[in-house]
């Protein structure tokens, strides 16, 4: 087994030595270092991810119900929140969880709330 290294080793060596360096071109520095400059004066332009519009459009969803709720006199009986799918219960068969099911499902959850954290740790340590 040595031996077979030995010889990988030997042919690498040939194949380097004849292949050579590679040289960069005499001004590579300079037009890296201007690259490198153009690409640090290009300003992002800041974007929020919600727009005015938006924000304003999300204000009056959720502002509008809840001042018509308090300025608007009605009354709401208990008759007109009957709805017809409510009395559907009866025919459906009731559906029951098993242990396992349940067991499994919430170990499930801890395993993907774990690996964030888990991320998390390992980039601050490594």
């Amino acid at each position: 087994m040595e031996e077979q290294f030995k010889k990988e080793d030997r042919i690498l060596k040939k194949l380097i030595s004849e292949a050579g360096t590679q040289k960069p071109s005499p001004n590579f520095n300079s037009k890296l270092m201007e690259q490198i400059e153009q690409r640090a004066s290009e300003r992002i332009q800041y974007q929020p991810l919600i727009s005015i519009k938006g924000w304003v459009l999300l204000g009056l969803v959720f502002l509008l119900p809840l001042l018509l709720y308090f300025v608007l006199p009605f009354e709401i009986t208990r008759r007109q929140l009957d709805l017809p799918w409510k009395d559907l219960g009866h025919l459906l068969p009731e559906f029951r969880f098993s242990k396992v099911f349940m067991y499994g499902t919430i170990f499930l959850a801890l395993f993907f709330l774990q690996i964030p954290l888990l991320k998390k740790y390992v980039e601050a340590k490594y």
